[in-house]
């Protein structure tokens, strides 16, 4: 729970683009405390709970953690 804190606290006040490019690479260099692959799956659990311009946003941070 202390990296999920510190991800949300480093992104609060970024636009959107930014803030997902932030997270994509927290977790990219080991900062956010999961892999990208862990990251893919709970963003792919989390998108059924989402309505349609959070799931855009998390299909953007999918991409970016998959290149």
């Amino acid at each position: 729970m202390k990296d999920i804190n510190k991800v949300i606290g480093s992104i609060k006040d970024m636009d959107s683009d930014e803030a997902l490019e932030k997270v994509a690479k927290m977790v990219k260099n080991g900062e956010a405390g999961m892999t990208a692959s862990q990251a893919i799956s709970m963003a792919n659990k989390l998108m059924p709970m989402l309505d349609k311009s959070q799931q855009e946003k998390l299909r953007k941070l999918i991409k970016k953690l998959k290149s």
